[in-house]
């Protein structure tokens, strides 16, 4: 069967920006990663943050969803804008940015021995096509217009052993979010003036 998106580029109304870089992630991720009624939406229940080492899954819940911020790097250099000072009654600005690449890793897992392999795998590979399609950033700014939408990784698999030797199934990608981060600092600006002096006068006087 060949999956696609189901949700059209502007279901939704675009949010005002947020920092949340692993909730807007989620938020993607349940829009997209799904195919009703094959593959259904995951409810808001079945995501964890990966910090939250205590967090615990409803007791119904056959799959969930992982989302690890791996690692945020630096890209370029600083950029710098400057606004002098209007008047001598305050300080003008100065506004450092730079950009920041994330990589988020995001886990399907499987906790039923029950669940296909399948559904996983499949929530994986609709993600990564999302993501790596020329509507994937549209609709990342559509819900956190202050992050964009860089590219996915491939999907990979991982399965593993519960408690009771039960093989859980688990399939993951990596997304790379690009986000702006900057600072405004006070600043005191020196106004240059402009004085005109004219050549002659600095020529000696014997000069031919």
């Amino acid at each position: 069967m060949s999956f696609i998106s189901t949700a059209p580029p502007d279901a939704a109304p675009l949010l005002p920006p947020s920092r949340d870089v692993l909730g807007t992630v989620i938020e993607f991720v349940r829009r997209f990663a799904c195919y009703p009624p094959e593959v259904p939406m995951l409810p808001a229940s079945s995501f964890v943050r990966a910090w939250q080492s205590l967090a615990q899954l409803p007791a119904d819940v056959s799959e969930y969803c992982i989302v690890t911020d791996l690692s945020a790097v630096r890209r370029g250099s600083n950029t710098y804008w400057y606004e002098p000072e209007q008047d001598g009654a305050r300080l003008g600005t100065l506004t450092m940015g730079k950009l920041v690449e994330h990589s988020v890793q995001v886990d399907f897992y499987g906790t039923d021995p029950q669940t296909s392999i399948e559904l996983t795998r499949t929530r994986a590979h609709l993600l990564e096509l999302m993501a790596n399609s020329t509507e994937g950033n549209r609709n990342f700014a559509r819900i956190n217009p202050a992050l964009s939408l860089m590219y996915c990784d491939d999907v990979q698999s991982a399965p593993g052993l519960d408690e009771g030797h039960n093989l859980n199934t688990r399939h993951f990608v990596v997304l790379h979010i690009g986000q702006n981060i900057q600072a405004t600092l006070p600043q005191r600006f020196i106004t240059a003036k402009t004085k005109v002096l004219s050549t002659e006068a600095l020529a000696p006087a014997d000069n031919p």
